[in-house]
């Protein structure tokens, strides 16, 4: 009795660990990890080549890809580039350097940090006031 316990444990492990190999494919992939896991351990002849034969799930890597900070989006045509790049590979146009970003972000919360300093229900008020001041 023993023995067969070992033998089906031994199996177990061993098809958990063959189903790790599909579902290191389809993540690289962008498929979820987990699932082609368990799809690996329980049917590993017929998860592999799927795995293999599965198309990228491109929107996927994107958002992985700024996710770990690998990448970013271009602001004119939305395409994933890297994060170092001047000029994006997809529409050839130059990239905002980050001191231009650094510039904007700095002129944003200072106006918006004095619009926002303004209860909100007297904020037309105030901006009535200070406009029609001089007529």
């Amino acid at each position: 009795m023993d023995y067969i316990a070992a033998y089906y444990l031994g199996s177990l492990i061993g098809a958990a660990l063959l189903g790790l190999i599909p579902a290191a494919i389809a993540y690289s992939k962008g498929r979820s990890f987990f699932g082609w896991w368990i799809f690996g351990t329980m049917f590993f002849m017929i998860a592999l080549p799927a795995a293999i034969f599965a198309c990228p799930n491109t929107a996927a890597l994107e958002e992985r890809q700024i996710e770990q900070g690998e990448g970013k989006k271009c602001p004119y045509c939305a395409e994933v580039i890297k994060k170092e790049a001047k000029v994006c590979k997809h529409c050839g146009r130059d990239l905002p350097s980050s001191d231009a970003d650094q510039e904007m972000k700095n002129t944003a919360e200072f106006y918006l940090g004095e619009a926002d300093s303004l209860p909100r229900n007297n904020r037309f008020e105030e901006t009535k006031d200070i406009l029609f001041r001089w007529v």
